[in-house]
């Protein structure tokens, strides 16, 4: 099968569906203590923007991953990521990627 990581992508809606965790919380565990373990840098003008209350029905044929498929098909979830911006420029907006790929870089702590 193709690569990818199924259940990646999903994970915020997923924890954000039925206020299993708060946003705060979220960060800390997503943001903040991976980069405080790795020893990596604060990362200016890079955010994501969420819209914690549209909800959506997760479906294989709308995940970015190129595995071609979800453990969480058909699952009802809210919490949707509107918009990332990485480092001043707005990479993805309303469900469209709007650079190349590559225009990420490693970080190395």
């Amino acid at each position: 099968p193709p690569p990818g990581f199924p259940g990646l992508e999903t994970i915020l809606p997923l924890l954000l569906t039925d206020s299993r965790i708060t946003i705060p919380d979220i960060i800390q565990k997503m943001h903040t203590n991976p980069r405080k373990i790795f020893n990596l840098p604060e990362q200016a003008e890079t955010w994501v923007e969420v819209d914690e209350n549209e909800t959506y029905e997760i479906k294989a044929e709308n995940q970015f991953t190129k595995c071609g498929w979800t453990p969480f098909e058909g699952w009802k979830v809210k919490g949707k990521v509107k918009k990332v911006v990485l480092r001043g420029k707005t990479t993805f907006e309303d469900g469209k990627f709007l650079v190349e790929g590559g225009y990420g870089k490693n970080v190395r702590g």
